[in-house]
């Protein structure tokens, strides 16, 4: 707003006000980025794709020919234990497991003598489920140790939990369910039954206690 001491000038100015500052006409500054910018690694540059065919630095081919190759469940694929896959980690892990065996077998001739029986004794103790025959390796489940055929079974597994009216008891471990633990023992409790001399319905027809 133009503030003016004469009054037609400060009119004039607010009808005809002045025109657009020089420094806002014409062309202005303008930024091309080039698209490919930093010699091709920059953010503006144009994303081209091209293809990038499979370099197979293994080479199984020369490390296990086709002739040498054993046929595993139908297929010649070549064994394939190296950076990709668990083989590697699998071993690392039974070497920690074998350490720690080491180190708890020199710590038991360190500690006194009888101070894991109690241990010993309940690992021999140690049940399998009933109908079944206890495996050492869990690779031999499915292969030559195969579990009866049960109908109510969703999917094959190696042990069915006993439910219904099954042949064999249910293996709970050593836990109890809370169906066994709620009123375990009530049968053999005896004479704890009360004996009321009079009816309770007498008493509660009782009017002899009220006074008008």
């Amino acid at each position: 707003m133009f503030w003016c001491k004469d009054k037609l000038t400060s009119i004039s100015l607010l009808l005809h006000p002045l025109g657009k500052n020089s420094r806002h006409k014409g062309k202005q500054i303008l930024t091309v980025p080039a698209k490919n910018t930093c010699n091709g690694s920059g953010y503006f540059e144009k994303k081209t794709y091209s293809s990038d065919p499979l370099q197979d630095n293994t080479a199984y081919l020369k490390s296990q020919p086709m002739e040498s190759r054993k046929s595993g469940f139908g297929s010649k694929d070549a064994s394939r234990r190296d950076e990709f896959m668990s083989h590697v980690r699998t071993e690392q892990y039974r070497e920690t497991l074998d350490t720690e065996m080491k180190i708890l077998d020199k710590q038991k001739q360190k500690d006194p003598p009888g101070l894991f029986d109690a241990l010993d004794s309940l690992n021999q103790n140690h049940h399998f489920p009933e109908g079944l025959q206890e495996t050492k390796h869990l690779y031999d489940i499915g292969r030559s140790q195969n579990t009866e055929f049960n109908q109510k079974s969703h999917r094959d597994t190696f042990y069915t939990m006993r439910i219904g009216n099954s042949p064999y008891t249910r293996n709970n471990g050593p836990f109890m369910l809370t169906s066994e633990s709620i009123g375990l023992g009530a049968d053999d409790v005896s004479g704890n039954r009360p004996n009321p001399k009079g009816a309770s319905t007498k008493q509660f027809y009782d009017h002899s206690h009220l006074h008008i």
